[in-house]
């Protein structure tokens, strides 16, 4: 298991330079704002039941794994802080001895007066060193303090804890409140509330229960392990006009070009119902020099897809129709075949309204979903509405896009990322409320 700690000015650039470093599969321990950014500590290769080891004997077993996941954290930026000031500390011992005068007298400068005493010393800081690592090796947060660590409140560090539990166990409708609200502003539905709540610890503080409600939220939500353009077979893009199917269906015929080439793919069009329905994929197709084929009255889905049979992945376009529609039934009827199988994903636009994502769903389920696929992530002003919706109706997501940008701007969908991105919208908008709360306190001043 590898751990590191990184500095960015935002959770954005902090996201972003995990991925560069460490790759999609990092975990994220713990994140904290610091001045002038926040501090994001993460893992590569996590192995839960390695750190629950590093758990102290009587809360090892009883211990969530979110509070194993922070408490290896923590240890982890102690270790690190005390490896740096070692190391600073060693750099001063290796100084040349004529810069001696010129420093204001110190402890360190008197030590190093003599050969034998900054040997000595030297010997002692390496010793040190190998300790630490011994602890790293081995995980174990058995440090003995040579003095207590104080916060600026003038507490120690191991007591606050204990005063937070104390304060917030006296007030758990305060606490369950403020988590309800927190829901609600993130967009979570209402009818996930009650499930996400159920195991709050009163005992715990605010932040701590938030950080376990996001954990089971994103244990909830599924996402596809292996990505679609790395899977054999037809999918299907289904959804409402504008959702972005066309776009969607362009990034991951452009990756899986990328990452295969071009002789093994496909793409196939049922939306002859609009006036250049067909043009914007055809257009596609010649860039990516991929064939496009329309599905209508002479030239069945089935007899498409058996003209197909060499290609590897088929990436099938829809018009975005509603049950009202007069060309409803009969894409419905495109979309029955009987020698091939079709995989439904619904495309789901980040910034519809939840009534009109319900509504969509409700139309489109009777076609067989096997999953969902999120767009225009980068327009949404929450995440949650979307987020709910793959959860209550057991949608896995395959995809989620943050721009127009091919192929650049599609995603394989990964839940923990998802949620991590919810609730960074959900800070973003709550200080914009502030300010705008703020903004017009002073207009009714200037009234008044």
């Amino acid at each position: 298991m590898k751990m590191k700690r990184f500095f960015a000015a935002s959770m954005q650039q902090a996201l972003r330079d995990i991925r560069e470093e460490l790759g999609a599969d990092a975990v994220i321990l713990s994140s904290k704002k610091i001045a002038g950014g926040v501090e994001v500590i993460c893992a590569l290769n996590y192995d839960e039941t390695e750190a629950r080891e590093s758990v102290s004997e009587p809360n090892r077993d009883v211990a969530s794994a979110s509070a194993v996941a922070r408490e290896a954290a923590s240890r982890h930026a102690q270790l690190e802080d005390e490896m740096a000031r070692i190391r600073a500390r060693l750099d001063q011992m290796r100084e040349p001895q004529q810069a001696a005068p010129i420093m204001e007298p110190k402890p360190v400068a008197q030590v190093s007066a003599t050969p034998g005493e900054t040997g000595q010393i030297i010997a002692e800081m390496r010793e040190e060193i190998m300790q630490l690592r011994n602890m790293i090796q081995h995980q174990s947060f058995q440090q003995t303090p040579a003095a207590p660590q104080v916060k600026a409140s003038g507490e120690p560090v191991s007591e606050r804890p204990q005063k937070q539990k104390a304060q917030t166990s006296d007030m758990p409708g305060t606490i369950d409140k403020a988590l309800l609200q927190r829901l609600q502003t993130m967009g979570v539905f209402p009818e996930l509330h009650d499930p996400l709540t159920a195991k709050i610890n009163p005992a715990k503080s605010v932040e701590e229960q938030w950080r376990n409600l996001m954990a089971r939220l994103a244990h909830g939500l599924k996402a596809e392990e292996e990505e679609l353009i790395d899977q054999e077979g037809n999918v299907v893009l289904v959804g409402p006009t504008g959702a972005g199917k066309t776009t969607t269906i362009a990034k991951m015929a452009a990756r899986f070009v990328q990452k295969y080439g071009n002789n093994k793919l496909a793409l196939v069009t049922t939306d002859r119902f609009r006036v250049a329905g067909t043009q914007q994929l055809q257009s596609f197709g010649r860039l990516l020099n991929v064939p496009v084929v329309v599905v209508d009255e002479r030239r069945k889905l089935d007899d498409v897809l058996d003209e197909l049979a060499d290609k590897r992945l088929i990436l099938i376009d829809t018009a975005g129709l509603n049950p009202q529609d007069p060309n409803w039934e009969i894409q419905r009827q495109d979309l029955r075949v009987e020698r091939h199988e079709l995989r439904n994903y619904l495309v789901l636009s980040a910034v519809s309204q939840p009534q009109v994502m319900k509504s969509t769903y409700h139309y489109y389920k009777m076609l067989g979903l096997a999953g969902c696929v999120m767009t225009k992530v980068d327009e949404a002003f929450s995440l949650g509405e979307v987020i709910s919706m793959a959860i209550v109706n057991r949608l896995p997501v395959a995809y989620f896009t943050d721009g127009q940008q091919i192929p650049r701007d599609i995603h394989h969908a990964r839940a923990h990322a998802l949620v991590v991105r919810a609730v960074s919208l959900w800070q973003a908008s709550s200080e914009w409320e502030k300010q705008n709360r703020s903004g017009n306190a002073n207009l009714q001043d200037l009234v008044v």
